[in-house]
């Protein structure tokens, strides 16, 4: 599990990858200067991330080496409890969300 908390804006990103050494777990703190998106966040936050564009979107397929399909689990996103119906890279992030990443298996 990995926390990010950006200051400028109050946003938590918290990445569960229970099991993974791909992700450590530790705390990392930013400072956003604007409204973002979550792929932005963990861009910024210095994750590596692989992506796929589609018509709809930019879906995430990796992070960190932890790819999509790995142990039937794939990276899905949460904003304020909610899981978005827009892709991550246009969905907007203001001051007090939350967001989360989460690799587990599909909820479709």
């Amino acid at each position: 599990m990995k926390k990010i908390i950006l200051l400028g804006l109050a946003v938590i990103i918290i990445i569960w990858a229970a099991a993974t050494p791909k992700i450590p777990n530790e705390d990392i703190f930013l400072i956003a200067e604007k409204t973002t998106t979550p792929l932005e966040l963990l861009k910024n936050a210095g994750f590596s991330v692989e992506t796929k564009e589609y018509s709809f979107g930019v879906m995430i397929e990796s992070i960190n080496g932890q790819r999509n399909g790995e142990g039937k689990k794939y990276w899905t996103y949460y904003v304020n409890g909610e899981m978005p119906m827009i892709s991550a890279d246009k969905q907007e992030v203001k001051s007090g969300d939350k967001v989360e990443f989460k690799f587990a298996p599909s909820p479709f």
